[in-house]
């Protein structure tokens, strides 16, 4: 059963490729293939992914909320907590928790339609992860770029969860720019990379980093928008990887008392700079990290393999 390391690895490996790729002549003939919107086309190959442009503290101080502009509900967090402790393979306990969730949406935010459409991207985002962990994403690893015929049939069934959570993510968007809106925008098309063609991660694969960078600019205490600006740097294959540049940059955003950071969100990030770690043979430190995971997550199975590796 692949966990969720593997997703992350895979997907920024490509997310990547296809940066470095959209600068290159011939894979600006690739993508002339890809079905895209001219905007879509003029948003993948200009995007500005320098550090240098992101706002620091003081300027986005005028920005800092302190806290998310939609809160977790408990239903929810139930769903969240069961995707990272891996407790829902039910599918009758899935379901369950699920419709509980998406009953919130409902009860607590159905007069604020901005609040409940993040609510439902979350709760139908959180549902194809968990469907997606019984795929084995090692073929993503072995992707052509140049390929981007619509052959693959990468588990269909999560693919639609990530894009009704697209949906309800924009359609937030269309009742005001939010940061979480932005973030799980983000995070819905980062984990559609891993269940759709070639050529939906060279259509889609850039706009990850820059609706994060939005939330960002959004509201700086996001600590999820932080994470997926960062976290590519570590995953990506030797040479497009930057380990040491995204190691250094997820420590001073966990030391930054500006950032927010809730319990999935230090999950990923902990087990980030651990792998980091792992990359360079720093075998002790990389435990540490891990050892950080496990006390969010005492049963994340993704953390005890690597663990194990290290053994």
């Amino acid at each position: 059963m692949i966990r969720m390391i593997k997703k992350l690895i895979a997907t920024a490996a490509i997310f990547a490729l296809s940066a470095a790729f959209a600068k290159d002549n011939k894979t600006a003939k690739i993508l002339s293939s890809v079905e895209m919107t001219e905007e879509e086309r003029a948003e993948l190959e200009d995007e500005d992914d320098a550090d240098e442009n992101d706002p620091t503290p003081q300027e986005a101080s005028t920005r800092l909320n302190g806290e998310r502009d939609v809160p977790y509900t408990k239903a929810l967090q139930a769903l969240m907590d069961g995707y990272f402790n891996h407790e829902l393979a039910d599918e009758e306990a899935r379901n369950a928790t699920f419709n509980a969730a998406l009953t919130d949406a409902e009860t607590q935010y159905g007069s604020d339609a901005y609040r409940m459409n993040v609510h439902k991207a979350r709760a139908f985002y959180y549902y194809g992860m968990i469907l997606m962990e019984n795929y084995d994403l090692t073929n993503l690893e072995k992707m052509d770029l140049s390929d981007t015929s619509e052959t693959e049939d990468v588990n269909k069934k999560a693919g639609e969860y990530y894009d009704r959570a697209i949906e309800f993510a924009k359609l937030a968007l269309k009742e005001r720019h939010g940061s979480d809106a932005y973030s799980m925008l983000a995070h819905a098309i980062s984990a559609n990379c891993t269940a759709k063609t070639t050529g939906y991660v060279l259509s889609n694969g850039l706009k990850v980093r820059a609706n994060a960078k939005k939330a960002v600019k959004e509201d700086f205490s996001n600590g999820t928008a932080h994470f997926l600006i960062h976290a590519q740097d570590i995953y990506a294959p030797a040479p497009f990887a930057k380990v040491k540049k995204g190691r250094k940059a997820l420590e001073r955003c966990i030391a930054n008392p500006g950032i927010r950071f809730e319990q999935a969100d230090l999950f990923n990030i902990y087990s980030s700079i651990g792998y980091s770690c792992q990359r360079q043979k720093k075998y002790g430190e990389a435990k540490k990290w891990y050892d950080r995971c496990q006390e969010l997550y005492p049963q994340n199975l993704s953390v005890q393999n690597l663990v194990s590796k290290l053994k």
